[in-house]
């Protein structure tokens, strides 16, 4: 299928999961809040986010889409499920899209959310690929830590 739907890896539109993705992690001061995302190095969707106000803090490069896809989906899942951290922001407030991704930045500080997404990447790439290149991906690693010690602090709930 090429017609522009079908399955993710023949899809004309988005993110290329065959091609070198990139995975980031940015933050928006007036909106308070951070979100980590994922694109192709040359779309323009970091772009679109700066255009829209918000800084990126940190980049993580793949090899392919699936790559950062599988290590955002786990980041998501640890911010969620694990955490608890709800959805932040709204379409409305993302024109850009993008919203599902956000946290609230008074619940988690940016450093730790980058160290827990460099742990997680870590933890995809063993489970992928083996601890020789889990190893060269990532060389610092981080255990498992309470929230209080993550920089989670109080759940903020939509007004």
């Amino acid at each position: 299928m090429r017609a522009g739907s079908g399955c993710r890896y023949c899809a004309t539109k988005g993110l290329d999961y065959n091609a070198p993705a990139l995975l980031y992690l940015i933050t928006h001061a007036e909106l308070e809040a951070h979100k980590v995302g994922i694109g192709s190095p040359n779309a323009g969707r970091l772009d679109a986010h700066r255009k829209n106000g918000w800084t990126v803090y940190k980049v993580m490069h793949f090899d392919t889409g699936q790559e950062a896809y599988d290590v955002e989906a786990a980041v998501l899942r640890w911010l969620r499920a694990e955490m608890g951290l709800p959805q932040a922001l709204t379409q409305r407030e993302m024109p850009q899209r993008g919203e599902t991704e956000t946290v609230y930045a008074a619940d988690i500080d940016l450093p730790i959310l980058w160290q827990e997404t460099m742990r997680i990447a870590k933890e995809v790439a063993l489970e992928v690929t083996g601890p020789r290149f889990a190893q060269a991906l990532l060389c610092t690693s981080a255990i498992s830590r309470p929230a209080s010690w993550l920089g989670i602090r109080g759940l903020r709930s939509r007004a």
